[in-house]
């Protein structure tokens, strides 16, 4: 089992040492009372390079800094490549530190271990508000995209609520 790991492993890193760059898929964009996020990107299929690449995460990614806000939670969300947005639908889920996973991805991201739950279907609009009524915590928020023509990709965001 312990030479599989490393083999998976070595194959990934290998591939991702000559794969374009995960920063080139776009990111959505959150404002709320005037405090912006921009998204971190996690599982995605999207046009790199010369071909498509595809990548599924090992959590949900977030910001590390939560935007602070209280509720009722009024935001806007700016989808990119806005005049082919073809579905979206998102999910919110409620963290404790202890949902927090301890994998390294760099200094202004973390990650999330939460379930899939509760995903609610959303106009597919490049730009729309949404109000969410959320008890004080801190939430993460992953919006899933798809794209006519072009792929899929999902962006998460952090918040915490305010009493």
């Amino acid at each position: 089992m312990h030479r599989i790991l490393i083999s998976i492993i070595f194959m990934i890193l290998a591939g991702c040492a000559s794969s374009p760059s995960f920063d080139e898929v776009p990111t959505a964009t959150i404002v709320i009372e005037g405090q912006s996020q921009e998204s971190r990107v996690g599982g995605f299929c999207w046009p790199l390079g010369s071909g498509t690449m595809c990548s599924d995460p090992i959590a949900w990614p977030s910001a590390k800094a939560p935007l602070q806000v209280s509720s009722p939670v009024k935001l806007e969300l700016i989808m990119p490549l806005p005049a082919k947005v073809k579905y979206i639908e998102y999910m919110i889920s409620k963290v404790t530190p202890s949902d927090l996973n301890d994998y390294d991805v760099g200094p202004d991201t973390s990650l999330w271990n939460v379930p899939v739950e509760n995903v609610q279907p959303i106009k597919a609009l490049g730009t729309q508000s949404l109000e969410l009524e959320l008890d004080p915590g801190t939430y993460v928020l992953t919006f899933f995209g798809w794209w006519s023509g072009i792929g899929d990709s999902t962006h998460g965001f952090i918040i915490e609520v305010k009493p």
